[in-house]
């Protein structure tokens, strides 16, 4: 995926193998490797078709299992490093090797290069890494749950308020004081309901702006008039 020059998120269309090649060509003629072997390596991949359908250009190696890691002068980069699992080498001819039997693999290739996150012809063939967009940070993760606790607080509530005035409505008592008993642990927990006039003026002095206490509900309870 990528976005367009509005913002938008769009879908990106799948890079041939024609694409890469011609990419790599267009590197090896403008930039100079800091190993002749990496040249060497990007030369045996862009000739053999079968190893480009699985060849990917990415910007970052988190959450990939093969790798290939090159740079060429002009940036600090390390200038090479292949990994396959928890293998690691420096050494060419060992990556080569393995390119060279298992080229039904997934190989996922960063560069370093000048300017390369600018460069229009990196930016044709680079693809995206789903284990990076998938990340997630601990702040987000924090605020996203309680979000959710929010969003569940307060479609309770509002369960639990219409479940009251249903009670209320019909004088039903033992379904009233079910919900209350229901409810009583949650101190914290105000809860709006229907009131006529003579018992909103016999227990004013319990109200904040027509929500009440589950701890005072009991006390409220008591007030004939209410029933």
């Amino acid at each position: 995926m990528m976005k367009n020059s509005e913002g938008v998120i769009v879908m990106k269309a799948p890079i041939s193998v024609d694409e890469k090649k011609d990419f790599i060509r267009w590197l090896l003629n403008t930039h100079q490797m800091k190993m002749r072997e990496a040249m060497w390596v990007l030369n045996y991949i862009a000739g053999h078709d079968q190893i480009m359908k699985y060849v990917h250009f990415v910007d970052d190696l988190d959450g990939k299992n093969r790798g290939l890691v090159l740079s060429a002068h002009g940036v600090d980069n390390e200038p090479f490093r292949f990994f396959k699992g928890n293998l690691t080498t420096s050494d060419p001819e060992k990556a080569f090797h393995d390119i060279r039997l298992n080229w039904d693999e997934n190989l996922y290739i960063m560069l370093h290069f000048k300017e390369a996150l600018s460069s229009p012809e990196y930016a044709l063939v680079r693809e995206e890494n789903p284990a990076q967009e998938l990340k997630i940070g601990e702040e987000e993760k924090l605020l996203a749950e309680k979000f959710l606790n929010q969003m569940m607080n307060r479609f309770e509530e509002e369960a639990l308020k219409r479940e009251i005035d249903r009670a209320l409505d019909h004088r039903d008592k033992e379904t009233f004081f079910k919900i209350v008993c229901s409810t009583s642990r949650k101190n914290n927990l105000m809860i709006h309901f229907k009131l006529d006039a003579e018992y909103f003026a016999s227990s004013l002095k319990m109200f904040w702006g027509g929500r009440m206490c589950i701890n005072y509900l009991q006390i409220v309870l008591s007030c004939d008039c209410f029933w």
